[in-house]
């Protein structure tokens, strides 16, 4: 089977990604052992291309962090979890403690009172909490908007 170069060229970036699939990393490797010195330059050529990049990106993700800002983010974003699971489970109670008190609070006048007063209470309450859930997420996902 004769296969151009510049075909193997175009299937070279999912070759060395290992994206390519069996058939043609085979075809790859069958053209690589008729055409060694295109193989030693592609390949050469792939591990430049990759350590340029590896450094260009290490230059520029470098980010000096002082240990007090480190700490002090760690802090933060502690509270922000305790706050948020705080949230969620008055979230979760105030949308289950109404129901429960409809169904098993027996019937009298003390009693009636007091259910609707919580359950009014409540129903309040879990919008409040759901939102303040939300808001808590949204800053946790979006970090450094502080």
């Amino acid at each position: 089977m004769n296969i151009k170069q510049d075909v193997i060229i175009d299937l070279l970036p999912l070759y060395f990604d290992g994206n390519a699939s069996d058939e043609t990393q085979k075809l790859i490797e069958m053209y690589f052992e008729q055409h060694p010195t295109f193989a030693k330059s592609m390949k050469q050529m792939h591990e430049q291309i990759k350590n340029n990049i590896e450094e260009k990106i290490a230059d520029s993700i470098q980010v000096n962090i002082s240990p007090e800002q480190k700490l002090k983010t760690l802090q933060r974003t502690k509270v922000l979890l305790r706050v948020r699971a705080t949230l969620f489970l008055t979230g979760i109670l105030s949308l289950i403690l109404p129901i429960l008190f409809m169904v098993f609070v027996k019937e009298s006048n003390a009693a009636e009172w007091a259910k609707y007063v919580v359950t009014g209470i409540l129903i309040v309450i879990m919008p409040a909490t759901w939102v303040g859930y939300a808001y808590i997420r949204y800053r946790m996902r979006h970090s450094g908007d502080w």
